[in-house]
């Protein structure tokens, strides 16, 4: 696909909806028009959601060891409990695994992961 100025591309649509008015009337060039708007919204859009996934993936998501299950199958709640609790001798303190707000107990999902790479032999 070739690529165009953006001055090239404006008098390209402005041709080709002056062609569609004189074939099919004012009425259609106008539906044209309202399409093209709504279509530029939505490549807005997704351009923002792209974006905002990118500014995202320095985001650490925290999951609430209650709730480890409902993300990942494997190790189960209990097991996570049991992992938290030997926290000094495992190395969950070293990774920084989990944090603790309150009663809360948070898991750093990229913490976890990386110590489950460290610590897998």
């Amino acid at each position: 696909m070739d690529y165009f100025e953006k001055d090239v591309i404006k008098e390209l649509i402005k041709s080709k909806i002056e062609l569609a008015k004189t074939k099919f009337g004012k009425e259609f060039s106008d539906c044209l028009i309202e399409l093209l708007s709504l279509e530029k919204m939505i490549n807005d859009n997704q351009n923002c959601n792209n974006n905002s996934n990118i500014s995202e993936h320095n985001y650490q998501r925290q999951i609430p060891l209650s709730q480890w299950d409902k993300y990942y199958p494997d190790p189960s709640v209990p097991a996570m409990r049991m992992l938290d609790f030997k926290r000094a001798e495992n190395g969950f303190d070293e990774f920084k695994v989990t944090e603790r707000r309150g009663k809360r107990v948070l898991v750093n999902e990229d913490n976890y992961f990386a110590w489950k790479e460290a610590y897998k032999q």
